[in-house]
C-alpha cells in the first residue's frame, strides 16, 4: 500500500476513534445524560443559592427563638428593696416608706429616693410586702398599706398581736406604664430595718 494512504487511513482511524469517545465534543461538554454542562452549573447554582436562603432563614427563626426563650426565663421587672438600717424610728402615719437597700432592681422601675415603684410596662405584677415589728415595742401595732397611685388601698400588713412579730401580705395588680404603687404607713412609728422589712415585686 502507497505509504501516503496508509496514513491517510490511520488519521481517519484516529479520529473517528476520538468522535466514539466524546460524542457530545463537537456541541460542547456535557454530562452523562446528554445534559450541557453549563446548563447542570446553572442548575446547582440556583440549588445552592435556595439552600443558602433557607440556612439564612432557619438562622433568623433560631435567634428569635433564642430571645424569646431569653425573655420568658428572664422576668423584664422584678425588684426587692429593703432598709440599710436596723431601726427605723420616728415614722409618721401615712407615710411613704422608701426602702433605701435596693437588692434587685431589673427593669430600673423602683425608686429609692422616692419609695416609688413605676411600672415600666403594662402587665401583671405581684407585690409582696414584709413589715417587722421592733423587739423594743410589742405594745403598739404596726400596720403598713400597699397602694396604687395615691388613692387606691390595695392591702394592708397588720402585727398587732403581742405575739406577732412580723405581717406579710401579698397583692397581684394589673398596671399600666406609669402607674406607680407604694408602701405607706398605718400606724406604728418603729420598725424593725434591715432584710426584716421589704417590699418586692415581679412582673408575670
Amino acid at each position: 500500500m502507497n505509504p501516503a494512504a496508509v496514513i491517510v487511513v490511520t488519521l481517519t482511524l484516529s479520529l473517528t476513534s476520538h468522535v466514539t469517545c466524546f460524542p457530545y465534543l463537537h456541541g460542547g461538554l456535557r454530562a452523562e445524560d446528554g445534559t450541557p454542562l453549563d446548563t447542570v452549573a446553572s442548575d446547582l447554582s440556583d440549588r445552592l443559592t435556595k439552600m443558602t436562603a433557607q440556612l439564612q432563614s432557619q438562622d433568623t427563626l433560631i435567634t428569635d427563638l433564642k430571645t424569646r426563650l431569653a425573655s420568658v426565663l428572664t422576668p423584664a421587672v422584678v425588684f426587692t428593696a429593703t432598709f440599710s438600717r436596723a431601726d427605723i424610728r420616728g415614722l409618721d402615719d401615712q407615710q411613704v416608706l422608701k426602702f433605701d437597700k435596693v437588692l434587685t432592681n431589673v427593669g430600673q422601675g423602683y425608686s429609692p429616693e422616692t419609695g416609688l415603684f413605676t411600672a415600666p410596662e403594662h402587665g401583671t405584677y405581684i407585690f409582696n410586702v414584709h413589715v417587722a415589728r421592733h423587739p423594743s415595742d410589742t405594745e403598739n401595732c404596726v400596720e403598713v398599706d400597699l397602694y396604687r397611685g395615691l388613692q387606691h388601698h390595695v392591702t394592708t400588713a397588720s402585727s398587732c398581736a403581742i405575739n406577732d412579730t412580723w405581717a406579710s401580705k401579698m397583692a397581684a395588680l394589673q398596671l399600666e406604664k406609669g402607674d406607680t404603687v407604694h408602701v405607706q404607713m398605718r400606724s406604728g412609728d418603729l420598725l424593725l430595718g434591715n432584710l426584716h422589712t421589704s417590699m418586692s415585686a415581679i412582673k408575670v
